[in-house]
C-alpha cells in the first residue's frame, strides 16, 4: 500500500555539552506507559515506545502503534513468524524485522492488545521504518552516545536483566552477573541520582531513566531510575533508536529476510562479499538497496542488471540497519534479473546479515537466490552451506539480509498555456506522486513546427507569437529513464495589446502583496488586480472578493496571515482583469511563511502556598512588546498538566492584554518545591514556555 506516512527529522542538533538531567517525559516526548500483563511480550512493548517517541521528536505527531499485532505477526502461529511460542519472550531481531520488512506499524486501534491471544492480521503498515542506528556502549560510564541519541532523536531501546530482588521502590541496580531478560526504553538520565536510592548502593551515582511495560502501578507512574552501573542494562548488547530521514516514498520492498535478521555469517576475513538475486515484476527504478551493519564498516555496492553492472559507489557506516539511496536510479523492465552486491570490509572478522530457516515457521527463500564469496568470484550458495564458527555459531540454512527499494516508472506533463500573444508555453514534468522529474527533453508541436527544450527544474518552456483563433499545442516529453509521456491542449489565441505583470511579496505582521503592470507606453493605470495564494483568492472579512485599483501602474495590499501558510511556501499570483486596451495577464511568485515566536512571562511565586489552598497561575504573553491576544496557556506542575474536577485540562484563554489567570486548587502532592512551567499554544505562533518554582507547605 503507497498510502503511509513519510516522516524527516529535519534538523539535527549538534550537541556539544550533555546537561546533567534530561527526560524526554518532561518535554512531551513520550507516549503513555502501557500495561503487557502477565505475558512476556516486552521486546514489542519496548521497540514500539522508542519509535512512537523518535516519531513525536521528528514531528511532534502522537502515534499509539498495535503490540498485539507485531508480538503474533512475529511469533509460532504466522508464517513471517520466528519458531518462538507466541506471548513467551522474544528476540529484538524480531520487532526489528517486522518493522524493516514493512509489516507494521499498525494503529493499536486495528488490532488491540489482548492477553493470551495469538493470531493478528497483516495490515497495511502506517509508516515504514528505513534505518536504525545501532548503539554498543563499553562500559559503565560510556554513557555519551545514548545521551547524544536521546537529546537527537528520542528514546532508546535497551536490553536489560530484571530480578524483583534488586528493586527498591522505583530505583533499580543489579549488581551480580545476570541474562538480559527485558527490553525497554531509555528516556533520560540523571547524572546526580544518588546511589544510596538504590536497594544495593552501586559505586557511583547516576542513573537512566527507563520507560517500562508494566503500566502505571509500577515504578513512578510506570517510570524507574536504572543505575549506570547495573550490570545488565545496555552492556554486551545493541541499543536501538529509529532514525526517521524519509525523503523518498518507496512502492515495492524486495526482500527474502521478511522474519528478520537471526545472526551473522562470520568469517575471520577482514573483507567479505554477499549478494541477493531478485526478479523485477515492473517497469521501475531501483531507488536503495539496505543491509545490516554489525560495527564500524567501510562497504561497497554494485548493481548488476542481467549480468551487466549498471551501477556501483561505496561508503563507510556505523553499526546499524540502514537504507542507503543509490547515486544512479537504474530502470528495471518486467523479468529483469538483478543482483545487489555488497562487499564489507570490517576489524577482525567480516559479519553478514543473514536469516536462517532453523530459527524461523517457514521458509521464504530458495535455492540460488542468495550467495556468500570471500573473493568477489567464487561464490557459495547460501542456502545449503552449512558450516561451524569456532565453537560459537552452527550454520545450516540462511538468506542474506538484503533488501532493495524500488519506484514504479511514471510521469505525467502539465501543459500550460497563456493564450494572449505572445504566447508562453510551459510544460511541467512530474511523476506519479506530483514530485518533479529534472531530466529528459520537451518537444512542443504547434502547427508544423516542432521546438524542443531541454528540463530545468522541472520545466520546459517556449514563448511564440501564433495566428489567432483556435489552435492545439502538443507538449511530448522523452527520457531515457522515464520514457515518452504526451500532452495535448486545444486553445484560442487572441492577439491584443500585450501587458506585463510583476508581483512581489514580504511578510512582516502580514502579507504585503505588490503587482506592477507596464504597457507598451509605460505604467498602465487602469483596471483592478486580483491576489490568490495557493489557487484561492483574496476575500475579505465579510467573503467578498477583494478587487485592488491599478493606480499608476501598482496595485497592492495587505493581508492577515492565514494559519495554515504557516511554515510553508505558498504561491502568490496576481491575476489582472484586463481594459479595453489590454487583455487579462497573470503571473506568480512564491515565498516562505514563518511562524511568529512569541515570548511568555510566568508570574513567580514569592511565598509559599499551602497544600489544599487556592493559588493564582498567571501570566502574559507578547510579540515584542505587543501583547498577543488569540491562543490558549496550559499551567503544569512538574511537567503534570493541570486539569479540572472532571479531569480535563484547564485552558486559559489570552485577554485583550495578552494575560491569563487561573485559580486552582493544589491537592495531593507532598510538602516540597515543584516547577511549574506555563506553556503557550497557538496556530499563529511558535510553542514558548516559562518556568517558575512554586514551594509547597503543610
Amino acid at each position: 500500500n503507497e498510502n503511509y506516512t513519510l516522516f524527516k527529522l529535519e534538523s539535527l542538533e549538534n550537541i556539544t555539552t550533555l546537561p546533567s538531567y534530561y527526560n524526554l517525559r518532561e518535554l512531551n516526548l513520550v507516549t503513555p506507559v502501557k500495561d503487557q500483563g502477565g505475558d512476556g511480550n516486552c521486546w514489542a512493548f519496548a521497540i514500539l515506545a522508542t519509535l512512537e517517541s523518535n516519531i513525536l521528536k521528528a514531528s511532534n505527531m502522537t502515534y499509539d502503534f498495535s503490540e498485539e499485532n507485531m508480538k503474533n505477526v512475529m511469533a509460532l502461529y504466522s508464517d513471517y513468524g520466528w519458531n518462538i511460542q507466541t506471548n513467551t519472550g522474544g528476540s529484538d531481531s524480531m520487532p526489528l524485522g517486522y518493522l524493516t520488512s514493512w509489516l507494521g506499524p499498525v494503529n493499536d486501534i486495528d488490532d488491540k492488545y489482548m492477553s493470551g491471544l495469538v493470531l493478528s492480521p497483516v495490515l497495511n503498515s502506517i509508516m515504514h521504518v528505513q534505518n536504525i542506528l545501532f548503539l554498543d556502549r563499553k562500559n559503565y560510564t560510556d554513557n555519551d552516545n545514548i545521551k547524544k541519541a536521546l537529546m537527537t532523536y528520542g528514546s532508546v531501546a535497551v536490553r536489560i536483566g530484571w530480578y524483583n530482588n534488586f528493586e527498591k521502590g522505583s530505583s533499580y541496580y543489579c549488581y551480580s552477573s545476570k541474562d538480559q531478560n527485558h527490553l525497554v526504553s531509555i528516556v533520560g538520565w540523571d547524572d546526580n541520582y544518588s546511589r544510596n536510592n538504590f536497594r544495593y548502593a552501586p559505586p557511583g551515582d547516576g542513573a537512566w531513566i527507563i520507560k517500562n511495560s508494566w503500566g502505571t502501578s509500577c515504578g513512578e507512574d510506570g517510570y524507574y531510575y536504572v543505575s549506570y552501573y547495573d550490570t545488565t542494562c545496555a552492556i554486551n548488547s545493541f541499543e536501538y533508536v529509529f532514525l526517521l530521514n524519509d525523503s523518498t516514498r518507496y512502492d515495492k520492498n524486495y526482500q527474502y529476510d521478511i522474519p528478520g535478521l537471526t545472526d551473522y555469517f562470520l568469517s575471520r576475513n577482514e573483507s567479505v562479499w554477499y549478494k541477493n538475486i531478485f526478479t523485477a515484476t515492473d517497469e521501475e527504478y531501483i531507488e536503495a538497496v539496505s543491509t545490516y551493519f554489525r560495527n564500524n564498516t567501510s562497504y561497497e555496492i554494485s548493481l548488476y542488471v542481467n549480468n551487466k553492472l549498471k551501477t556501483s559507489q561505496s561508503g563507510f557506516t556505523n553499526a546499524g540497519y540502514y537504507t542507503i539511496d543509490l547515486n544512479d536510479k537504474i530502470l528495471l523492465q518486467p523479468n529483469d534479473i538483478f543482483e545487489v552486491v555488497f562487499k564489507l570490509t570490517q576489524e577482525k572478522e567480516s559479519a553478514v546479515p543473514i536469516s536462517e530457516n532453523i530459527s524461523l515457521n517457514k521458509m521464504l527463500y530458495r535455492e540460488n537466490i542468495s550467495f556468500v564469496s570471500y573473493d568477489g568470484i567464487n561464490w557459495v550458495d547460501f542456502y545449503d552451506l552449512a558450516c561451524d564458527y569456532e565453537n560459537s555459531h552452527t550454520y545450516y540454512s540462511q538468506v542474506a539480509c538484503i533488501k532493495a527499494f524500488t519506484t514504479k516508472r511514471a510521469a505525467d506533463v502539465k501543459l500550460e498555456i497563456e493564450n494572449d500573444n505572445p504566447c508562453h508555453i510551459t510544460a511541467k514534468i512530474v511523476d506519479q506522486h506530483d514530485n518533479p522529474i529534472n531530466t529528459g527533453n520537451v518537444t512542443f508541436n504547434i502547427g508544423d513546427e516542432n521546438i524542443t527544450m531541454e528540463v530545468c527544474d522541472s520545466v520546459a518552456e517556449i514563448t511564440r507569437i501564433l495566428p489567432n483563433g483556435d489552435i492545439t499545442i502538443t507538449a511530448t516529453f522523452n527520457s531515457e529513464e522515464y520514457g515518452t509521456v504526451t500532452k495535448s491542449v486545444e486553445t484560442t489565441v487572441t492577439n491584443p495589446e500585450t501587458a506585463k505583470l510583476y508581483v512581489e511579496a514580504t511578510v512582516s505582521d502580514k502579507l504585503n502583496l505588490t503587482a506592477t503592470l507596464y504597457g507598451s507606453n509605460g505604467r498602465i493605470s487602469n483596471g483592478k488586480i486580483v491576489f490568490k495564494v495557493n489557487g484561492k483568492t483574496l476575500k475579505d472579512a465579510d467573503g467578498k472578493v477583494i478587487y485592488t485599483k491599478v493606480v499608476n501602474g501598482t496595485a497592492s495590499i495587505l493581508y492577515d496571515v492565514n494559519s495554515t501558510w504557516l511554515e510553508k511556501t505558498i504561491s502568490v499570483t496576481a491575476v489582472y482583469s484586463g481594459s479595453s486596451m489590454y487583455p487579462s495577464i497573470r503571473n506568480n511568485t512564491t515565498i516562505y511563511i514563518p511562524k511568529k515566536n512569541p515570548s511568555i512571562h510566568l508570574t513567580p511565586f514569592y511565598e509559599s502556598v499551602k497544600i489544599g489552598s487556592n493559588t493564582t497561575f498567571k501570566a502574559k504573553v507578547s510579540d515584542g512588546y505587543t501583547p498577543i491576544t488569540t491562543g490558549k496557556v496550559i499551567f503544569k506542575i512538574n511537567g503534570k498538566t493541570i486539569k479540572d474536577a472532571d479531569g480535563n485540562v484547564i485552558y486559559a484563554l489570552l485577554d485583550s492584554n495578552g494575560e491569563v489567570s487561573v485559580n486552582y486548587t493544589i491537592t495531593g502532592l507532598k510538602a516540597k518545591t515543584y516547577t511549574i512551567t506555563a506553556v503557550f499554544i497557538s496556530d499563529e505562533y511558535n510553542r514558548a514556555e516559562d518556568t517558575s518554582k512554586l514551594t509547597l507547605v503543610n
